[in-house]
């Protein structure tokens, strides 16, 4: 058997755990504890960056889904962690020898975590926001990175069957929760991510241009105007208008697609972002699908460490010894891209309706496609930075078009100016002649 792409081994212990050493060893109470075994200095990775070495900043090298935690930080969760009553989680996230290749520093971490680690609470009832995460990149084993990690509730936020306010009781994680970790996590690291948004983001952007524009435009796009005035009078008059929401019923929510499939077709650009987008959900759909099926993605609650379950892997006996298992392939990831696909485009169509039925609809065309007043965001700096290389290019072009017509006159002129001279010079001679 190979090694599975990723292993994701999660476990919890209570306050009330009946292995007291293994709670104290995971809220760091121990003196050989949690901090203490994942910042082994021959263990864990310093790295911040290959670029950019944060050491001075976090020697220890702890960090989580946000960012680095520094020395005074990590101080802080430790005090929290040694009285809370909260459930402490706690496992490792394992990468194969090529996999592990993009695991080398903090910030890759950082990054993987920050996409992918809120997937874990999906369906419970844990708040990612009230969570203290810490981990650790371990590159001690050549081949094969980890990540460990480490979390706990900061408050009690959760409503008993008495109606007091607690912590959460529950420890274990909703399988559905890691598979769409696990799946989404791999899609991250094969950069699949980044291309279905790339076509997705294209189709908004365009959408929220030409939807708006053929609305009421009954002149140019009559069938679309008819069907986006159709829907305006279905929509209903009060409650929230979202395309998911229960105040839209399945006929109006069929109603919004026809108009977003006529507005995709009556683009060119439209038709071919989402055939792209099309293309990209296959290929991600035939990739989860192969990498089930080898058992590439594995998950488990298991006390053995990253070490030994690629030993036991080496052995052939990962599958019976480990507590590990497979995870499956479930329709419903593809299901959810798609459905989330649909429910953005119609969104936006919703939005159109309903101004049209308000009366002010107008054209979009014709405006500054992207205005922001945030002096930091990002996206204003890039269309800044465009629009001053068009500028640059089109002073450039006009130049370049000025000083080839110069050229014309300036030929012109000394091909006339010659021409006079030898008149002139013709002239003196006829009449010294004379």
């Amino acid at each position: 058997m190979s090694a599975p792409k990723i292993i994701f081994n999660i476990r919890f212990t209570p306050k009330d755990a009946f292995d007291k050493d293994e709670r104290n060893f995971y809220s760091n109470t121990k003196a050989y504890n949690f901090a203490k075994y994942v910042g082994d200095k021959n263990k864990i990775c310093k790295t911040y960056d290959r670029y950019d070495d944060y050491m001075n900043k976090c020697g220890h090298g702890f960090f989580n889904h946000k960012g680095v935690i520094t020395s005074d930080e990590m101080k802080m969760i430790n005090d929290r962690l040694a009285l809370t009553d909260s459930n402490i989680w706690h496992g490792f996230i394992s990468f194969d020898e090529e996999t592990s290749k993009n695991f080398t520093t903090q910030k890759e971490c950082i990054d993987f975590l920050s996409a992918n680690f809120k997937r874990l609470f999906g369906h419970s009832r844990i708040d990612i926001k009230n969570i203290e995460l810490i981990c650790g990149l371990h590159t001690d084993t050549e081949n094969h990175h980890h990540i460990h990690f480490m979390f706990f509730e900061k408050e009690p936020k959760t409503i008993d069957s008495r109606g007091n306010i607690s912590f959460t009781k529950k420890g274990s994680l909703d399988m559905r929760d890691i598979e769409d970790f696990l799946i989404n996590g791999n899609m991250y690291i094969d950069n699949y991510v980044d291309d279905l948004y790339i076509y997705r983001e294209i189709i908004v952007k365009e959408l929220k241009i030409y939807a708006p524009a053929v609305a009421g435009n009954e002149e140019q796009f009559p069938i679309i105007a008819k069907k986006m005035k159709q829907l305006s009078d279905m929509l209903p008059k009060q409650g929230r208008l979202q395309y998911n929401s229960k105040n839209i019923d399945n006929a109006t929510r069929k109603a919004v697609d026809d108009v977003v499939s006529s507005i995709i077709l009556s683009s060119p650009k439209l038709i071919e972002a989402e055939k792209a987008w099309t293309a990209e959900l296959l290929k991600r759909e035939a990739e989860i699908k192969k990498i089930c099926l080898d058992n590439n993605l594995m998950f488990g609650n298991t006390s053995l460490k990253p070490e030994e379950i690629y030993k036991l892997q080496r052995l052939g006996k990962l599958d019976k010894e480990s507590a590990l298992r497979a995870i499956e392939y479930r329709p419903e990831v593809i299901d959810k891209l798609r459905n989330d696909f649909k429910a953005r485009l119609g969104n936006i169509v919703i939005k159109s309706a309903v101004r049209l039925r308000d009366g002010d609809i107008e054209s979009d065309l014709f405006k500054r496609r992207y205005i922001s007043k945030s002096k930091n965001d990002k996206s204003a700096k890039i269309n800044a930075k465009n629009e001053r290389l068009r500028k640059r290019h089109n002073l450039l072009d006009m130049l370049r078009r000025f000083h080839t017509h110069y050229q014309f006159i300036k030929n012109d002129f000394t091909h006339d100016l010659e021409k006079s001279r030898q008149e002139i010079e013709r002239e003196q001679q006829k009449t010294q002649s004379k």
